[in-house]
């Protein structure tokens, strides 16, 4: 009995021994850490933020990929999934890294060539440049401060699965198009674009809204994952409050 409880005690030792270096390999962060992004705040601020990243942690290598479709994380070996909009229930560990909301907004050149826009209703009279997700017609949609909301059927000549080809259009003064807030800001500040029906929530799918980084679950977060979502986060809060 001693001689088998000396034998356990002696593997509990090594267990413990093992788990403390693997503990300090993950303290210093290093490795390649793979990043999977929704295109438009994967093009407008992952990527931009890369430089200082790499700057400061000069042993990790990122491997970045950008698709406007779900992953699965542990399948396609993706160490962050950084999301937008409504989060679907999941087993990950999700952290947000900013608020936000979806506004329609349009060029001053644009605005000035057609009828007012005073309610939803007003789009049957614009050209409304659409986020394709299925086949059907596209609806836009708006909460008022009552939390009212309408439905409105819409047309246009461009629809399309990218936000930036959206963004594009809608500077060239194509038309009219819902767009996450922190995809326009800086368009917005200085003019190029204008927010219309500011009195309204918008949404071409679910109001709730967001930019969330995405994990799997683990007694031991890597520390390259966990130093790329804490700088990501304070990236985030610099640049859109």
């Amino acid at each position: 009995g001693e001689l088998y409880f000396n034998k356990v005690e002696q593997i509990l030792h090594q267990i413990q021994e093992a788990n403390e270096g693997v503990a300090r390999l993950q303290t210093s962060p290093r490795g390649t850490l793979r990043v999977h992004s929704r295109v438009l705040v994967g093009n407008q601020h992952v990527a931009p933020a890369l430089p200082e990243f790499a700057r400061r942690y000069p042993e990790i290598a990122v491997d970045l990929l950008l698709s406007n479709f779900a992953v699965d994380l542990v399948a396609q070996g993706i160490d962050v999934d950084i999301r937008t909009g409504k989060l679907e229930d999941s087993s990950l560990i999700a952290r947000k890294l900013a608020s936000s909301e979806r506004i329609v907004c349009a060029t001053p050149s644009y605005l000035q060539t057609r009828p007012p826009l005073e309610t939803p209703a007003d789009l049957a009279h614009h050209n409304c440049l659409t986020y394709r997700l299925h086949l059907g017609r596209a609806v836009w949609r708006f909460l008022d401060g009552a939390r009212s909301l309408t439905e409105v059927p819409v047309t246009g000549n461009l629809q399309s699965d990218n936000g930036q080809i959206l963004l594009t259009a809608t500077l060239c003064g194509q038309g009219l198009a819902i767009m996450p807030d922190w995809a326009v800001r800086d368009e917005i500040a200085d003019g190029r674009l204008v927010r219309v029906l500011p009195d309204y929530r918008a949404s071409h799918i679910e109001f709730d809204d967001g930019i969330f980084a995405l994990f799997q679950q683990s007694r031991h977060t890597p520390t390259k994952i966990r130093v790329f979502v804490d700088y990501m986060a304070s990236y985030f809060k610099e640049r859109l409050g």
